[in-house]
């Protein structure tokens, strides 16, 4: 049940009685019967809208047949404060046991041609991964992409902040910290703000992370910020020993090797 924006979970008996006491119903609440997870048979549904539309709650849509925007229209339409930049959609996902949902990486892996270094980032990235589903609301609700004007499926949840009007600029600069924003200005803007780089800082590894998808992006004149972003100033790589002295055998190598092939076509050539 939901109400008041408040999750709650009803015990019943297998025939749907309610084993708890009697409590009274406030307008606008929503008591879902969930359907077996694998029925491919979903015909309506139950989604959450969160944050800043008018009227918040639970709203019946058709499974896959339900858009987007017919869905904000049912809420009302969004708020003043709605910041649609930072608007997320996220879909429930559905796992046998927690067995299978431990082996989903290690799966994936059984036919990787990734480099050690490379199979650890995926593996961090796939624990920590959100269900999100791929949508740019502002783009949506501009008319800019009707690609973006989603399907709707049963237990998706719509989430709709507000515009938090500031950056977050850290690492190696020499004022770090949140900042107001400015529409229109870049990753380098910010950081002159900051109090530009301090001292060891490697400009060439400077990022911005976007608020909505916390993917990093590098800067440049017509990159401008949001709000919501993070600008992130690292120190230089410290690469370890091992890591260096295989570039270097990698490139003795390969020297030797076209030292070899010169002089096999030059022994051709006499």
């Amino acid at each position: 049940m939901i109400q008041n924006g408040v999750k709650r979970q009803l015990k019943t008996d297998d025939k749907l009685q309610l084993l708890e006491p009697d409590f009274e119903l406030q307008p606008g609440s929503a008591i879902i019967a969930e359907r077996d997870a694998y029925n491919v048979q979903i015909k309506q549904g139950i989604i959450e809208v969160t944050g800043n539309v008018k009227s918040p709650g639970a709203y019946s849509i058709e499974h896959n047949s339900t858009r987007l925007r017919e869905v904000i229209d049912q809420a009302g339409g969004f708020t003043d404060d709605a910041y649609l930049p930072l608007a997320y959609i996220l879909r429930r996902e559905y796992v046998k046991n927690s067995i299978e949902e431990d082996n989903v990486s290690e799966r994936a892996l059984q036919y990787t041609d990734l480099v050690p270094e490379d199979t650890a980032r995926f593996i961090h990235h796939t624990k920590d991964r959100r269900p999100l589903v791929s949508c740019d609301m502002a783009a949506a609700f501009n008319r800019k992409s009707e690609v973006d004007n989603v399907l709707m499926q049963d237990g998706d949840v719509i989430v709709v902040p507000n515009n938090p009007q500031r950056v977050f600029v850290y690492g190696q600069v020499n004022k770090p910290g949140y900042m107001a924003y400015t529409p229109g200005k870049t990753m380098e803007w910010y950081i002159e703000q900051a109090g530009g780089f301090a001292t060891g800082a490697d400009k060439s590894l400077a990022r911005i992370i976007k608020g909505r998808t916390k993917v990093w992006s590098i800067g440049g004149d017509n990159i401008f910020i949001e709000s919501g972003d993070e600008i992130y100033a690292p120190p230089p790589t410290v690469k370890p020993i091992g890591y260096e002295i295989q570039n270097y055998t990698l490139l003795v190598t390969a020297i030797g090797a076209l030292v070899g092939v010169a002089g096999f076509i030059y022994s051709i050539s006499k």
